[in-house]
């Protein structure tokens, strides 16, 4: 099972390590989902900053610059997508990351229902995961296929 991070005693571990070295850069590592978190408990602990494990894979636009708005999933899947095709990477690696961008499996039980997995172009990981090609993913996410190497875009 997935457990989800324990944020006071995490808080509780900053706090010590603060008074015996305040100097030190720390990162957190903590399930934090969206900025407002992020911000949130790094202005609690006065952390340096942040790891991201699996809110990456749910919401990857968390690594733009604050003050920018998170991107449409959809767009961030699609980008990547051509990405892969422009660097001619094997269709498995971006079939596999994009499934795991679609589920949420590695998500805490209780994150799960505030994780929404909606796509309006009615792409589901099925559809993604039976592709056997980097093509036919491009097809499912609604991305015209250009070829290889710079095509791509």
């Amino acid at each position: 099972a997935v457990e989800p991070a324990d944020w006071e005693t995490l808080q509780a571990v900053m706090a010590s390590l603060r008074k015996k070295y305040p100097d030190f850069p720390f990162l957190l590592n903590g399930d934090f989902y969206d900025r407002k978190e992020l911000q949130e408990m790094m202005k609690k602990t006065g952390a340096s900053g942040v790891l991201l494990g699996r809110p990456a894979l749910y919401n990857t636009s968390m690594f733009r610059p604050i003050g920018q708005e998170l991107e449409d999933k959809t767009k961030i899947i699609q980008r990547y997508l051509q990405h892969s095709a422009r660097y001619e990477t094997h269709f498995k690696n971006p079939k596999y990351v994009v499934c795991e961008m679609m589920n949420n499996r590695r998500a805490p039980p209780q994150r799960v229902p505030s994780l929404p997995q909606n796509y309006p172009g009615g792409q589901t990981i099925a559809k993604t995961c039976n592709s056997q090609s980097l093509e036919k993913i491009f097809e499912v996410w609604n991305l015209p296929w250009k070829g290889f190497g710079l095509a791509a875009f």
